[in-house]
C-alpha cells in the first residue's frame, strides 16, 4: 500500500444490500434514463435504485461539507461528505436529509433517506466520487454488486 497512488480503498456501499434493486444510471457517457430527456450525456456517477425510505448511510467517518434541499432541479436534496484519504463523496435525490453542515459524522451513520427529489423516477440516491480533486466511477471505490457489471 504505502504510497501507490493507483490504490484504491473499497468502501461497503452507503445503503444496505436488502434495500438495493439496481444500478439505474451508470458512470461516464450513457443515456438519461429519464423518457423527457433521452439524450446522450457524459454522467458523472451513477443512480442507484433503492426501495422506499432506505436509509443512507455513511460510509467511513468524516465531516459534512455541504447540506441542501433543493440545490438544482436535477440533483434534489443533496449531501456533500468529506472523509479521510482525499475522499468526497456527493449524496443526490434525497427524500429527507439527517445532518447538518459542517457536522462529524462516523461510519455507519444515518445520514438521510433516499427519495425521489430532482430529477429522477425512481425512489433512488444518485452517488458522485471525487478522489484527489479527481471524479470517478464509484462503481470503482463502493462494493455494490451489480449484475450487469459483473457480466
Amino acid at each position: 500500500y504505502g504510497n501507490n497512488s493507483n490504490f484504491i480503498k473499497k468502501y461497503s456501499p452507503p445503503f444496505k444490500q436488502e434495500d438495493f434493486i439496481n444500478v439505474k444510471s451508470y458512470f461516464g457517457k450513457n443515456y438519461n434514463p429519464l423518457p423527457i430527456n433521452y439524450k446522450p450525456r457524459n454522467h458523472k456517477g451513477i443512480v442507484v435504485e433503492l426501495k422506499n425510505d432506505a436509509p443512507i448511510i455513511s460510509i467511513d467517518n468524516g465531516t459534512i461539507r455541504k447540506t441542501c434541499d433543493n440545490c438544482s432541479k436535477t440533483k434534489g436534496k443533496l449531501v456533500e461528505i468529506e472523509y479521510e484519504n482525499e475522499l468526497v463523496v456527493k449524496y443526490y435525490h434525497l427524500g429527507k436529509i439527517s445532518v447538518k453542515e459542517g457536522e462529524k459524522i462516523h461510519k455507519n451513520q444515518i445520514i438521510g433517506i433516499s427519495g425521489q427529489t430532482g430529477m429522477t423516477i425512481v425512489n433512488s440516491i444518485g452517488i458522485q466520487t471525487i478522489k484527489s480533486d479527481q471524479i470517478i466511477d464509484p462503481l470503482k471505490i463502493l462494493e455494490i454488486r451489480d449484475e450487469k457489471q459483473e457480466k
